[in-house]
């Protein structure tokens, strides 16, 4: 199936290249390689990264669906993590919340449909459902629930649920919908996190920072 979405990719060896077409739609006997920009030291893969798992992420940041499919038909994990932390290696991005954060909803899809996990890596700190919860966008989060994403896994650190990180940035469709699909709305955060609310159950959060809607809807109003 996966050789199918790339009419125009050939795999030669242990590299890839493009098929050319002459103008009458005849395939070139000569396909020419596909151009990558060469890596200067700044851009070198973390030593303690695989350099084609390390290549993956900027094609996923930056919407280019056909070289993370090309990732994936060359047998890519898409459950692959990636250590986004210069400081601390421990502190890994699974491709899907990478596809998630960056707002490239179709990418996650096609990871998704590939075999991610909608929970994410084992040692993820912040997971694909509170990315989803975080963007505002509703179709990611409920294609994430519908596949089996865990509603209140608490992110590393702070321990914000994915419904903490939508009431905080006010994303009020999104709180009632992880509501309605039975989300904990009494699961506390962390004494240590960076947003300033130690202990906050959503609804405390909500009224906090005056998101009214958001507590609406916890009250299932």
């Amino acid at each position: 199936m996966r050789r199918a979405l790339l009419p125009l990719v050939l795999f030669v060896g242990g590299g890839c290249t493009e098929a050319l077409k002459h103008p009458s739609g005849t395939q070139d006997d000569n396909p020419r390689p596909l151009a990558r920009p060469a890596l200067g030291p700044e851009l070198a893969p973390p030593p303690h990264e695989p350099k084609r798992v390390w290549l993956v992420e900027e094609p996923i940041r930056s919407g280019k669906s056909d070289a993370v499919v090309i990732y994936l038909a060359r047998g890519g994990d898409p459950n692959e993590t990636i250590s986004t932390d210069k400081l601390h290696a421990d502190v890994r991005d699974s491709l899907l919340s990478i596809a998630i954060q960056s707002n490239q909803f179709e990418i996650a899809r096609l990871l998704l449909d590939e075999g991610a996990s909608p929970n994410g890596g084992e040692r993820e700190y912040q997971f694909p459902l509170w990315w989803a919860a975080r963007s505002g966008d509703l179709g990611i989060t409920k294609e994430l629930v519908s596949r089996g994403a865990a509603l209140d896994t608490q992110r590393g650190g702070n321990g914000t649920t994915a419904l903490h990180a939508a009431i905080y940035f006010d994303n009020r469709e999104i709180v009632r919908y992880l509501v309605e699909r039975g989300a904990d709305v009494t699961k506390r955060t962390r004494d240590l996190n960076p947003w300033g609310i130690h202990g906050a159950t959503p609804l405390q959060l909500a009224e906090k920072l005056g998101h009214t809607e958001c507590a609406r809807a916890l009250a299932g109003k």
